[in-house]
């Protein structure tokens, strides 16, 4: 047992939950590998969603022997379920997990690491990377989206941009809740959206927001 106080906690500690990030398969089961090693801190639960995406790549690597058992990779480290569509005019490159009947548009380019889960649609001109997609979600065209969470059955209507650095050099914060600031460390930031957020045609989401 480790008998060391545990840190104060803040409201950023429930956000990935929030997210809806532990219901997608591929980070529950990353969870219960992690609650076999007894004593150990349950890593994946302690990190920011910002934190989570600059681990991606290497949690994506670390669930090599869960994507054997479910998914066909297609490409060196593009994993893919049953049911997939991807337009022959996209472009993927890993390392990329798409769920079951995952749905890529023409001129759809994919850059790893990215955790796509299932039902999701992505439309005709969309770019996306460093991102997890959590089941259902939907972007529209022309969008753009960088180092980003978007919970389940998040919208992006058509030309939403995610904007990943601030106005100056410094590194970013974020507000959560409405009001409460806190620093990050971070010069880079995508868009933190939780479950059945709508984002309007053509918006335009600044660094570090948050949507819940």
């Amino acid at each position: 047992m480790n008998k060391d106080s545990p840190p104060k906690s803040t409201p950023l500690d429930s956000l990935l939950s929030l997210l809806g990030v532990f219901e997608e398969p591929l980070f529950r089961w990353l969870l219960q590998q992690e609650r076999r090693l007894e004593g150990k801190n349950l890593i994946i639960e302690n990190l920011t969603p910002w934190k989570l995406i600059q681990h991606l790549s290497l949690l994506v690597e670390s669930s090599i022997p869960y994507l054997e058992s479910a998914y066909e990779e297609i490409l060196p480290s593009v994993w893919v379920a049953k049911g997939v569509r991807i337009h022959g005019t996209a472009t993927l490159q890993g390392p990329l997990v798409l769920g079951e009947d995952v749905d890529i548009g023409p001129e759809v380019r994919l850059q790893g690491p990215l955790y796509v889960g299932k039902r999701v649609c992505i439309d005709r001109g969309v770019e996306l990377g460093s991102s997890i997609l959590c089941e259902g979600v939907r972007i529209g065209a022309e969008s753009l989206v960088l180092d980003s969470v978007l919970g389940k059955e998040v919208v992006l209507e058509e030309r939403v941009t995610t904007l990943t650095r601030g106005e100056t050099r410094l590194p970013l914060t974020v507000e959560y809740p409405r009001g409460v600031f806190h620093p990050t460390g971070f010069h880079r930031l995508g868009s933190y959206l939780c479950p059945r957020t709508r984002v309007r045609k053509g918006e335009t989401l600044k660094a570090g927001t948050i949507l819940s």
